[in-house]
């Protein structure tokens, strides 16, 4: 998500002014290039967008900027159980919509990394 905002970022600001700053460039770049790296092993890992070959190795899949995770995919990319994180999201800890007749959680792939890393940093 912040990838597709910075480089959105970057593309207008160039429209407007006629030119970017080579270190801005450079920083999209690098934020381009980890957000690629963290979709395919942190989000493939979590069965986020991913399939199998037939040698069973995880096939990552490119991500849209509006791209959510469902409850059971962002437990197991935390470890913790879907009730949890559906817990989580009702209380606005995680950003997300309710989706379906059903009212199934779409998260946002970053709240829920963003917890992540607050959990682990607290531990």
């Amino acid at each position: 998500m912040l990838d597709g905002l910075v480089r959105r970022a970057v593309y207008d600001a160039g429209r407007r002014d006629g030119h970017v700053p080579a270190r801005v460039v450079e920083l999209a770049e690098v934020i381009h290039r980890a957000a690629i790296e963290f979709r395919t092993t942190v989000l493939a890992s979590a069965d986020s967008g991913t399939g199998d070959d037939s040698s069973g190795s995880v096939t990552p899949v490119s991500f849209t900027s509006d791209e959510r995770l469902t409850a059971h995919q962002a437990a197991r990319l935390a470890g913790v159980s879907e009730e949890f994180i559906r817990r989580l999201a009702c209380e606005g800890v995680l950003k997300g919509t309710k989706s379906g007749h059903r009212g199934a959680w779409r998260l946002d792939p970053s709240s829920v990394v963003v917890w992540m890393a607050g959990r682990k940093a607290a531990a």
